[in-house]
């Protein structure tokens, strides 16, 4: 029973939104901690990426993805390489919330008493955000992972597009990981065949 693996939810754009309103007017935690959620639950919301990825992101990095729309990263669970891409309407808010970038930076997600030498460790980054997010989402299970996977399912059953280039987005090393994310309805099924029929 120990290896059952939890199924997450996903989280819509409205959602979202109800996350970052309700972070923005929470008065309980420290603005240090406000600031680092905000952030850290951007850069999930807009990348999909896995928090481990996060916390590596740097400054220059950042700067590097503002100038050229797109970054090259390793992708730590299959330890190869993965471009991040950024859209206009990504660039807007990037820009909006990391006005503080200095490129002398080591990592932008550091600990308050450690140095900026040393990222975050993800497993604490994980708790954290785990713990806010079962917080404002109290009927829901949702997770760090949810991000990901809202930005997956999405792509794939809301927009239709491709499962390969979706693969590529989400930088899965196997066709196979993305097809977990793939819900097809009665409904996709009739708007598929009404295309062609």
């Amino acid at each position: 029973m120990a290896n059952i693996k939890k199924i997450r939810d996903t989280i819509t754009a409205k959602e979202f939104q109800h996350l970052i309103n309700y972070l923005e007017a929470d008065t309980t935690i420290r603005a240090s901690r406000k600031d680092r959620l905000n952030k850290m639950f951007h850069l999930l919301w807009e990348f999909g990426l896995r928090v481990n990825e996060c916390v590596q992101i740097t400054p220059s990095m950042l700067i590097k993805l503002l100038e050229q729309s797109q970054l090259k990263i390793v992708a730590h669970k299959q330890k190869r390489e993965k471009v991040i891409y950024l859209t206009k309407k990504g660039r807007k808010i990037i820009q909006s919330i990391f006005t503080d970038l200095e490129p002398s930076d080591n990592f932008i997600f550091v600990s308050e008493r450690g140095s900026k030498n040393q990222p975050l460790q993800p497993n604490s980054v994980i708790r954290d955000l785990n713990s806010y997010l079962s917080v404002v989402f109290q009927n829901k299970k949702v997770s760090s992972h949810s991000f990901r996977k809202s930005l997956c399912s999405s792509l794939l059953n809301d927009y239709n597009i491709a499962p390969t280039t979706v693969q590529q987005i989400m930088g899965h090393s196997s066709i196979q990981s993305t097809f977990i994310y793939s819900q097809v309805s009665d409904q996709n099924i009739m708007n598929s065949l009404e295309l062609v029929r």
